[in-house]
């Protein structure tokens, strides 16, 4: 009951594993001081109030189920938040379902926030703190983590930026997104902006689709005139050998197009475990679609290796 209900809220050194949570949402029979009309339910929260403050925070094989009936006008299945003073949150085997209900689309703007209905309902949404700094003077946080996580909806399955801020380093891996066959005729599964703030370092690897055509999953960009990035990739593994042996623990310096730079390092029998990050989607002024050209790989005593992406895909090991 409620204007604003929550299935499960945050705090600290939190586990929340193996609940189901199942929420409708309707339209208010009165306004709300605070909200007005705003009728607004969410399963999983964690809200950036003043720059929040979250650490080691682990969701898991959770199942979150969110109906928006005519009226309900926010359903988050997962309402969350990255920025600098967060360290150690991760979403691992989630299933979330978030659907707008028929007749609970295009309504005239008092039901909708920021008068966009396509920033109401969605599976998954993300604030941070401090994006509203100038590009260079951005620390990009420590990444939250999404791992093996299952998106169903309608409308929005991953939303990027809200009215309590806008995330950086979302980083997820092998989630599958799913497309409702009804009502989802503003469907926008990966959404990025709001306002003027900036999102980076975000990134998409192993992404599986049902319902979905390829077209759908270029990212919609809204609401921003900050700097907005994500890249798709995939998971890659290779063997580093030096002298025919293998290079065991090292350090591996990885730069991407001679310019984006993150480190890795090996495991006990030399095999490298990396991002293959292929293609970069960007709004900044334009908005545009760059396939990453070239990687390169340093090791601190031997000659650095460059491959090409579409090599790297199809290449096992490199000897230095």
């Amino acid at each position: 009951m409620g204007y604003n209900p929550c299935g499960i809220g945050w705090a600290n050194n939190l586990i929340v594993r193996n609940n189901f949570i199942y929420i409708r949402g309707f339209a208010p029979d009165r306004r709300s001081t605070e909200y007005d009309r705003n009728s607004a339910i969410s399963g999983l929260r964690t809200t950036n109030y003043d720059n929040s403050n979250y650490n080691n925070m682990l969701y898991e094989d959770n199942v979150i189920v969110l109906k928006a009936e005519d009226g309900c006008t926010q359903a988050r299945g997962i309402w969350t938040t990255n920025g600098t003073n967060d360290h150690q949150l991760i979403y691992r085997r989630n299933t979330v379902k978030v659907e707008a209900m028929p007749g609970n689309v295009n309504k005239p703007s008092e039901y909708f926030y920021n008068d966009d209905v396509n920033n109401a309902i969605t599976a998954l949404t993300l604030s941070g703190s401090e994006t509203d700094l100038p590009l260079n003077s951005i620390i990009i946080p420590q990444p939250i983590i999404f791992e093996d996580n299952r998106f169903i909806g309608n409308v929005n399955l991953i939303t990027l930026g809200e009215g309590y801020g806008i995330a950086s380093s979302v980083w997820m891996y092998r989630t599958t997104f799913e497309k409702i066959t009804h009502d989802n005729e503003y469907f926008r599964p990966v959404r990025l902006g709001f306002w003027y703030w900036n999102t980076l370092n975000n990134r998409l690897i192993d992404t599986e689709t049902v319902n979905i055509a390829a077209d759908e999953m270029t990212p919609h960009f809204y609401g921003s005139t900050g700097f907005m990035e994500i890249s798709y990739g995939q998971s890659h593994e290779l063997t580093l050998t030096a002298d025919s042996q293998p290079l065991r623990n090292t350090n591996v310096t990885i730069t991407l197009d001679g310019a984006r730079t993150f480190s890795e390092t090996t495991d006990n029998n030399g095999k490298l475990k990396f991002d293959l990050l292929t293609v970069q989607h960007l709004n900044y002024q334009t908005v545009s679609i760059t396939d990453y050209k070239q990687y390169t790989f340093t090791v601190a005593g031997y000659t650095p290796h460059t491959l090409p992406v579409s090599q790297l895909k199809t290449t096992a090991s490199i000897a230095f």
